[in-house]
């Protein structure tokens, strides 16, 4: 099993890369990826971008498995609740604690895209009792022309390619959240979270020091303890120079995986339906782990089935299935089917160049459907090696 010393060096030295890299074209691997091209970026560049890459495609499955040969997480001896609990339904959950607390972190796994898809349903609440600065740690503070726009590119941000990451922000933006990007740029180790926490405690607290904060960062950004080499954690920096304590919430540790071997015990026997957050039964909405300080509390998400090939949580916020007709494309195995915004497809002079699509399915036998809310999209089919090979316009009611 990989340290979490490790795993943060190999994200440091993934950070620095993407940020040698540049701007996306159609052949980097910040682009969208068909299967055989994505197991090349793994020859290339490891398992996890090619985990980051299947994850854009709708690959949820690929995704951990690919990352869960780089990173094996054992619960059994780390991460046991240390008196009796009770689950609260999370969101009901967040509604509380939002109303007393000024500032909340999430972290994600980053090629999980159901952690985004959770903070999607999270916005709304944390918006109605008074949170208004977003904050992430991959947004691209470059990208000023977005509220004119209204909608996120592949530029806004590395992970914000993931078409769950796009919704996230397309809403985010139609809440009227100010967007924060407080990522420190060509640092690591202890110089990069003290760059992160001072960079956010610019762009909102100094600016507004009544000012109510979300923010969602990568992994261990969040721990409020004693990290080896950085001394503290971004959370812990961020509280440090604010003296606001915030209210920290890990998604990553009770997350299903993909090898049942490596799924937390208590996710099987608490048998959940919806995610959850545990608290303290005797002391409710403390948290049950005072033996592990390095955060406040934890997500439980509940092991999803599948419905038409598709996770049961992707069938959120209204979305239904889309098949395209079989006779009206020649599309190979493997090609990505993708389905963008009809309105943003016609801003971008009917480009998807720069668009992050609503969502992207893999063509395969048997067929994957897209998961669309009710609107007008433009649909592009692209083959294995990257070309155009269909495209239409829809209207779904």
């Amino acid at each position: 099993m990989l340290s979490f010393k490790s795993c943060i060096l190999g994200f440091a030295l993934l950070l620095l890369a993407f940020q040698a890299i540049g701007q996306p074209t159609k052949n980097s691997f910040t682009s969208y990826s068909s299967i055989p091209e994505v197991v090349k970026i793994q020859k290339e560049f490891g398992v996890q971008v090619a985990a980051f890459k299947y994850s854009w495609i709708g690959e949820y499955d690929s995704a951990q498995a690919v990352y869960e040969t780089f990173s094996r997480f054992s619960y059994k001896d780390t991460i046991v609740p240390d008196t009796n609990y009770e689950l609260i339904e999370a969101l009901t959950f967040l509604k509380k604690k939002s109303l007393e607390n000024q500032v909340i972190f999430f972290n994600e796994a980053h090629h999980i895209s159901l952690h985004r898809n959770f903070v999607r349903r999270a916005l709304p609440i944390l918006y109605e009792n008074g949170f208004r600065y977003f904050a992430m740690e991959t947004f691209n503070k470059s990208d000023t022309l977005i509220y004119e726009r209204g909608y996120p590119i592949r530029n806004s941000g590395f992970y914000i390619k993931d078409p769950e990451y796009g919704e996230l922000l397309r809403d985010a933006l139609d809440l009227g959240y100010t967007l924060v990007g407080y990522e420190a740029s060509g640092k690591k180790g202890k110089e990069r979270e003290v760059g992160q926490a001072r960079n956010l405690m610019e762009q909102t607290i100094s600016k507004d020091i009544s000012a109510k904060v979300v923010v969602l960062a990568g992994f261990g950004h969040i721990r409020e303890d004693s990290v080896p080499d950085w001394e503290q954690a971004m959370a812990g920096w961020f509280k440090d120079f604010t003296d606001i304590n915030p209210v920290t919430i890990d998604q990553v540790p009770f997350t299903p995986t993909y090898n049942a071997d490596y799924v937390n015990p208590l996710l099987l026997r608490d048998e959940l339906t919806y995610p959850a957050v545990p608290v303290a039964t005797e002391n409710v909405f403390t948290n049950p782990y005072s033996r592990k300080p390095g955060v406040d509390f934890y997500v439980f998400h509940p092991i999803y089935s599948e419905v038409n090939r598709v996770k049961e949580w992707k069938y959120s916020f209204g979305r239904e299935a889309f098949y395209l007709k079989l006779k009206e494309m020649k599309a190979e195995e493997g090609s990505l089917i993708m389905a963008f915004d009809q309105q943003e497809y016609r801003l971008e002079s009917n480009s998807s160049e720069r668009l992050i699509p609503k969502d992207i399915v893999v063509w395969g036998n048997p067929q994957k459907p897209l998961l669309l809310e009710p609107g007008n999209y433009h649909i592009e089919v692209w083959n294995t090696i990257g070309a155009l090979i269909y495209q239409k316009e829809i209207r779904l009611d």
